[in-house]
């Protein structure tokens, strides 16, 4: 099965307001025509980069969009394995649309489904998946979700490097800088979600409830 089949295959089975829709699938012996939700926003990097970076109450609104659609994905088995700031769009309200399932798949729940195949772009990597070692889809996908956050707030991403080798080496180590406008909450936030042990990072459910992720907006 292409990349293609497998992504109209997976966004099938998905149905949330943050998650890029599939109106109309037309199958033909020559062509495979897909009629998706338009999403005149652009790419939510375009958006950042055009601000220098977000404030924390626009990055918290769009996260806690994140953490909904992606808790939506994994409830329905699906992991995404190559969430980056590229593939999520924005429609006309400024609402977050996750696009590009092409690398995802689905996995068991009644046990350790651990994957092996190498997925994603190396600065949005977790650590388990640059060691080469089986990682658990749904824990590389929070990893991937604090990179997102730390480059809404700041403009850049948290790990890098002149070389791969370099980047995978800072990533390895943990060596990121939180800036001292953080707030303690937020940089709890991520001391949760950049945890080298998967096992030990946080899961959907301490996003869901993270004391920064439900700041009242008003305070």
């Amino acid at each position: 099965m292409s990349s293609f089949q497998l992504e109209v295959q997976l966004l099938m089975r998905l149905d949330h307001p943050n998650i890029i829709s599939i109106f109309q699938v037309v199958d033909t012996p020559q062509e495979c025509w897909v009629v998706m939700e338009y999403a005149p926003g652009g790419e939510l990097i375009d958006y950042i980069l055009a601000h220098d970076h977000l404030g924390e109450k626009e990055a918290r609104r769009l996260f806690r969009q994140i953490i909904s659609a992606m808790d939506h994905c994994h409830l329905a088995n699906v992991v995404h394995r190559d969430l980056k700031l590229e593939n999520l769009l924005l429609n006309k309200q400024k609402d977050l649309l996750i696009s590009d399932f092409g690398l995802g798949r689905t996995f068991s729940s009644d046990k350790d489904d651990l994957m092996r195949t190498f997925c994603g772009t190396p600065n949005y990597a977790a650590i388990e998946l640059i060691s080469g070692i089986p990682y658990i889809g749904v824990k590389s996908d929070i990893w991937a979700m604090g990179i997102i956050l730390y480059v809404m707030l700041t403009g850049r991403p948290p790990f890098t490097g002149e070389t791969i080798s370099a980047l995978y080496a800072k990533i390895k180590a943990l060596d990121y800088v939180l800036p001292r406008r953080f707030s303690p909450e937020l940089c709890a936030l991520f001391s949760k979600i950049f945890v080298k042990d998967p096992k030990e990072r946080a899961t959907m459910d301490m996003l869901r409830s993270d004391p920064w992720v439900n700041r009242d907006e008003t305070e």
